[in-house]
């Protein structure tokens, strides 16, 4: 999963194209270039799953957490509804969660303090972030 800002430099510099989802459209299809003929070799199906900043997801994400909620209902005992919307909130809030870390260390940074200093709380960025699937 690759998430983005649609206004990094990066990203305005490829286009001027300011929609949402355009900045996570391009980073899926660089992933693409990158890794689906190696996926592909290996036997694997290869899915490039990126988000904005602010919350725009790009169209692979979106029929990933579709194809995947297809097969929910059998499995897990839920509507395909139900397990979509849990997904996508799910992801939204760990999204939110890693821009809070971001701005936090930021701010740190303004005012002098370490990151790692007592008075500011930090989370684990791994662990908030981590999805199981089991």
């Amino acid at each position: 999963m690759t998430v983005t800002h649609q206004w990094a430099l990066s990203n305005i510099a490829i286009s001027k194209k300011k929609t949402c989802g355009y900045a996570a459209a391009t980073k899926e299809r660089a992933k693409n270039c990158k890794y689906l003929n190696l996926a592909t070799s290996l036997g694997h199906i290869f899915r490039p799953f990126a988000m904005e900043v602010f919350g725009c997801w790009g169209e692979q994400g979106i029929k990933t957490i579709q194809e995947v909620a297809k097969l929910a209902p059998a499995a897990l005992n839920i509507s395909t509804s139900e397990f979509s919307n849990y997904w996508r909130r799910r992801l939204a809030v760990c999204l939110q969660k890693g821009n809070t870390d971001i701005i936090r260390d930021k701010v740190g940074a303004i005012i002098g303090k370490s990151p790692l200093d007592p008075n500011i709380i930090t989370r684990n960025k791994a662990r908030h972030c981590s999805i199981d699937f089991t």
